[in-house]
């Protein structure tokens, strides 16, 4: 029995720690990649996506994500967003977005508009989201233009309909590392076994380059991996505020702190 007890101490009762970035990136005042707590991002996305920030908390948040593709008046946003220190007093980190629609946006026009519209918003950013799969030139301008105002780049894919093998998602998030100081990849999981996979891929190569990742397995069977992923080395975890969703199987943020205070 003493043996046993012995073994529950220093085994059985032992906390999970994440896998922290060797090498981490700030966004803003907050740290990604490091700490005992992922990154929280609050994510909110509408016609007027500052309209959803009036009669919504942020608290809990580390970042918020502003999406840009289902705007509607950019001129009319650019201006409040100018104002919005004042108009709104947010004190948080902004990553600005705007997703294509391959991608599981909802920008409806040509590439070279959706990168104009992302390109003239990152004045009021701390980070930028671009896609991998943006024609190189166009990637570029971001690129540049993050280079130039000294911001972070969170370079991401997206898999809406399936999830590949592990030596693809390893490639995937390697290139993301390749064009941002985050990478980010997200699949959409069709059984058990695809979430993980994402997990598996996540962890390997958070382990071998020491940079911060996001990797998510989207959809009602991936849902827990929003969760888990930390534990195996996911730096950011995306969480909707309000009721609108930014993505298939998010958990709403107030739910996502609880949980990880829980566990980690």
């Amino acid at each position: 029995m003493e043996d046993f007890d012995s073994g529950m101490e220093e085994g059985y009762g032992r906390s999970l720690k994440r896998i922290e970035a060797k090498v981490p990136e700030r966004i803003g005042d907050v740290e990604v990649g490091t700490g005992k707590m992922p990154t929280m991002c609050a994510s909110v996305i509408g016609k007027d996506p500052l309209n959803v920030l009036y009669n919504q908390s942020l608290a809990g948040a580390d970042l918020l994500e502003i999406r840009l593709d289902e705007v509607k008046d950019y001129s009319g946003f650019r201006r409040r967003l100018s104002g919005m220190d004042s108009e709104l007093e947010l004190d948080i980190p902004i990553l600005t977005t705007n997703r294509k629609r391959k991608e599981g946006g909802r920008f409806l026009g040509e590439e070279e508009r959706r990168i104009e519209i992302l390109v003239s918003m990152m004045e009021f950013a701390d980070a930028v989201d671009i896609e991998i799969s943006t024609a190189d030139h166009l990637k570029n301008r971001v690129l540049d233009k993050a280079k130039e105002m000294g911001i972070s780049v969170v370079a991401s894919y997206h898999d809406i309909n399936n999830t590949p093998g592990i030596e693809d998602i390893r490639r995937k998030l390697e290139m993301c590392l390749e064009s941002g100081e985050i990478g980010k990849v997200a699949y959409t999981a069709n059984n058990q076994k695809d979430v993980l996979k994402v997990l598996e891929a996540c962890y390997e190569v958070k382990k071998e380059f020491g940079k911060p990742l996001c990797a998510i397995s989207m959809g009602s069977i991936g849902s827990h991996s929003r969760v888990i992923g930390p534990i195996y080395g996911s730096d950011i975890v995306y969480a909707p505020i309000g009721t609108a969703y930014t993505a298939p199987g998010q958990i709403p943020i107030s739910r996502m702190k609880s949980i990880m205070e829980d566990i980690l």
